[in-house]
């Protein structure tokens, strides 16, 4: 698991999905820069510490290659959303329709997340009680 300030990710990588998913690996990984002229030195892990959390990043990194980085990073942003309390409390790793501000159509376009009773269901992410999502 890790926890991620995505606002701060937004702001430091002008929104490049790309650059996003590196910032995701350094985090993920605790890689260290080899020098100033490697990719992790300007995302050094402890730089994007934050409140939003995703469970299994080791899966959306080694599948993100399968997805456009775009798909990728509104997953990141979307789980950005879900309050680790709650999580901490039941286990629920969705998010509820009401706290996704974005427009249902991004939700409904990305092949990392998937709506169903009012909930959005992370691809890469545990399933309350054992709920079995079918994937498209």
């Amino acid at each position: 698991m890790i926890k991620y300030n995505w606002d701060k990710i937004m702001r430091v990588t002008k929104g490049d999905a790309i650059q996003i998913l590196a910032v995701i690996h350094v985090l993920t990984y605790k890689r260290i820069a080899i020098n100033k002229k490697d990719p992790a030195y300007k995302y050094r892990a402890g730089d994007f510490v934050g409140g939003s959390f995703l469970l299994e990043p080791e899966k959306l990194l080694a599948n993100h290659k399968k997805y456009y980085p775009e798909e990728c990073a509104t997953y990141l942003m979307v789980a950005s959303f879900r309050n680790y309390f709650t999580y901490k409390e039941s286990g629920d790793t969705r998010l509820h329709m009401l706290y996704n501000p974005l427009i249902k159509q991004i939700t409904n376009d990305n092949r990392l997340l998937q709506i169903k009773d009012d909930y959005v269901y992370f691809r890469f992410e545990e399933n309350p009680k054992g709920k079995t999502i079918k994937w498209q």
